[in-house]
């Protein structure tokens, strides 16, 4: 019998950050949308919950079950908060799971400390044909170590990093490598703003023949799992759009029972009654996949397939909930005054990303 029963520690964790979610970055998101921009005291505030820092802490276990259920409740209060939290996440779990001693006892903790430290793990690249099993992004070895040439895109709040875990092809495989992001010929490329996730000023990052020492190649001498990367970032990003999907329908269920038409509650109407229902289920589901990916990723157990089965529902259903929920507020739906126009705007964009945060 298969259970997910949440453990006291997972449901006092989760309860916390809910009310953080609903308490801070839920009357904060409408704005950091329009400023494309998340103002510093929510990061601020946001790194205060030390979600981060508590899995730079080395012999920690069952990680990324405890994450999934945060950053669908940080998501739940503003996605872009969400994605602000798990990249940073993604490249402390990269490195305490797959790092060397001595890149541990580097880079834990700069990442374990009370101010915001932006960092990301870089694998999505400009290109409409991007796969993660043929990078664009190359690197050949030197006698320096490693020269890497490439581009990344949609880096989160990528004027704010200061370490990148780097994706590319070295001798027809994928490695990550640790790059400082003032490391000489690492330019940071600002773009036009996106439809949705505004507030992460997501950007591009440019490597143009940068040297790379050859200690910073994650794991040293035992190499990477570039495929388990990629798994924990599946994981995260269903966990992310599970919560958005979350947040709509909570919007959607109180808005129907007090909007009047024909004099009857929208509610009532049998129609809306059965799409909200299916608007439910299909949460529901997206929820228990993202829970089990992120077990699986905590035991290995069929890792890639859970995980990118969760991605995909998440993808297709969390996009289906927020169309039905911009529709059934009428024209409403469409203006800013109503926030179903950005959390449209947000699964959008999220069900397009891939490999750039993590449990």
């Amino acid at each position: 019998m298969i259970s997910f029963e949440l453990n006291e520690e997972q449901v006092i964790a989760q309860a916390s950050v809910r009310e953080f979610a609903a308490e801070v970055l839920t009357p904060a998101a409408q704005h950091a949308d329009d400023q494309s921009a998340l103002p510093s005291s929510v990061l601020a505030k946001l790194w205060e919950l030390g979600i981060v820092q508590a899995r730079a802490e080395e012999g920690v276990s069952d990680t990324a079950i405890m994450n999934a259920l945060l950053l669908e409740e940080l998501a739940c209060g503003d996605a872009s908060a969400a994605v602000a939290v798990a990249a940073p996440l993604g490249f402390v779990t990269a490195i305490a799971e797959q790092g060397s001693p001595a890149q541990k006892a580097h880079y834990l903790p700069l990442l374990s400390g009370d101010d915001f430290h932006g960092a990301a793990v870089l694998l999505m690249e400009p290109s409409v044909s991007f796969s993660s099993a043929k990078l664009a992004t190359k690197a050949r070895k030197v006698a320096e170590g490693y020269c890497i040439n490439g581009v990344k895109s949609f880096v989160p709040l990528a004027d704010q990093c200061q370490h990148f875990l780097v994706l590319a092809e070295l001798d027809g495989r994928p490695q990550a490598f640790i790059i400082d992001a003032e490391t000489a010929r690492v330019e940071r490329r600002n773009v036009p703003a996106t439809l949705g996730l505004r507030g992460l000023r997501a950007g591009e990052i440019a490597f143009n023949d940068v040297i790379v020492p050859e200690q910073n190649i994650l794991g040293e001498g035992a190499g990477c799992d570039a495929e388990r990367l990629m798994d924990a970032s599946r994981a995260a990003l269903s966990a992310i759009l599970t919560g958005v999907s979350a947040c709509i329908l909570n919007y959607v269920i109180p808005y129907t029972k007090d909007r009047i038409a024909h004099g009857e509650a929208l509610a009532k109407k049998q129609t809306i009654a059965f799409r909200i229902a299916d608007m439910h289920m299909k949460t529901e589901a997206m929820r228990w996949m993202h829970w089990r990916a992120a077990r699986s990723v905590d035991h290995g157990s069929s890792t890639a397939r859970l995980c990118r089965l969760a991605q995909i529902y998440a993808n297709t259903h969390a996009m289906w909930v927020a169309d039905e929920g911009l529709q059934m507020l009428g024209g409403h739906g469409f203006t800013r005054e109503y926030p179903l126009e950005m959390w449209y705007r947000n699964v959008r964009t999220l069900s397009l990303l891939d490999g750039m945060v993590g449990v």
